[in-house]
């Protein structure tokens, strides 16, 4: 047996209106991350790759309790692991459930 593990880390600054799990609820904001490294980056299936954001916008829907939904969309380089990435930017989104642990 084995398992998978995922998560949605937030770091950087939100606004200053942002003092509570709560206040990210109807919130968008842009996100950035390299996706050439081990940290920072986003990966799903059929990607075949690390995912590096050009441009794009998280959007919180909703937060209940300690569960907070949210929707992604972006615009992406694709590093294949090997040294190379995409000459063309790929246009990604999802959405998802993230589970607050503090």
């Amino acid at each position: 047996m084995f398992g998978l593990s995922g998560r949605l880390a937030l770091y950087g600054d939100l606004p200053s209106t942002v003092t509570s799990l709560a206040d990210l609820a109807g919130m968008e904001v842009p996100f950035e991350f390299s996706g050439d490294g081990d940290d920072a980056n986003l990966c799903f299936v059929g990607s075949n790759g690390l995912l590096g954001v050009q441009s794009g916008t998280v959007q919180f829907t909703a937060v209940e309790g300690s569960q907070v939904t949210f929707t992604f969309s972006g615009s992406f380089t694709l590093y294949d692991g090997e040294g190379g990435e995409s000459a063309v930017p790929v246009s990604a989104s999802g959405s998802g459930t993230a589970h607050a642990t503090q």
